[in-house]
């Protein structure tokens, strides 16, 4: 699957955020369609219709339509106990995600597809469901449990989809795990803004200030929006699409991190004095 997204992307024109998600998007809907007529259940696609009218509106009438429609939407099942409390909600997960896997190991369809998982429904829902757990441990503060889970779905989602690689690179500065973020970084050869805040936050932890601002200059050089964003300390709702180099990259990136951020005392002070401390 690696070598055949590899290939997909060599004819592409990848210069923004937006160009590589729309060619993830692209190449997903291509995968299906070699599913679709003996992999996935009609059910289940008709099912996903009502799941994606949720994800927009979150109307909870879609979410039980969607499990009318086919009982083992694992996905809708997990949106269902998102508004429990946080210790409820990790319990709940937890048991629902045991559940799932057996559920899908008793079917044969996790040792089937175990190469490329994210490619159904049922593996994507699966995989959704994960990254709600590590949520909801990086919401606790349990950051070595949702490493631990990052990395599982690493394993099961070789092209990464979900980006989880971004929130596992935050999570490995957290635990200081220098050599673990390294090794990430090298696997992907990518020059994406959330390695450099990683790789500074970890720096900045272990009071090596001056590697910590080489980073933070690195940011600077690929967006001129980020600093001065941080120092406005202003909330802007989260783009639709974040573009390389643009304060809508900032924004998504400061967002989609802000684990990172809370959980690095006066990060923020650092940034704004340019590492200059």
């Amino acid at each position: 699957m690696k070598n055949e997204l590899e290939n997909f992307f060599k004819d592409k024109t990848i210069d923004s955020l937006e160009d590589v998600n729309s060619a993830m998007n692209e190449f997903i809907l291509k995968s299906w369609k070699d599913f679709i007529h003996n992999e996935i259940s009609p059910e289940h696609l008709e099912a996903h219709k009502y799941l994606d009218k949720w994800d927009k509106k979150h109307n909870l009438r879609d979410i039980h339509k969607t499990l009318e429609i086919y009982p083992d939407c694992f996905l809708a099942k997990v949106y269902l106990v998102l508004d429990k409390d946080r210790w409820a909600l990790i319990r709940d997960l937890e048991e629902m995600m045991d559940q799932e896997e057996k559920r899908l190991y008793k079917t044969g369809f996790m040792k089937k597809y175990r190469k490329g998982l994210e490619f159904t429904l049922d593996g994507e829902d699966y995989l959704k469901g994960m990254h709600e757990l590590i949520k909801a441990y990086i919401n606790i503060g349990g950051f070595s449990k949702a490493a631990k889970l990052a990395e599982k779905i690493l394993l099961l989602d070789k092209t990464d989809v979900l980006a989880i690689r971004f929130i596992l690179a935050g999570l490995y500065a957290l635990l200081e795990e220098e050599d673990k973020l390294m090794k990430l970084y090298r696997s992907r050869k990518e020059k994406y803004i959330p390695y450099d805040l990683s790789f500074m936050c970890l720096y900045y932890k272990r009071g090596e200030f001056k590697k910590a601002k080489e980073y933070l200059e690195f940011i600077d050089k690929k967006n001129p929006y980020f600093i001065s964003y941080v120092e406005k300390g202003l909330e802007k709702e989260m783009p639709k699409n974040a573009k390389l180099g643009e304060e809508s990259e900032a924004i998504t990136v400061m967002r989609e991190m802000d684990y990172l951020i809370d959980f690095t005392p006066h990060i923020k002070e650092f940034i704004s004095k340019r590492g200059n401390v």
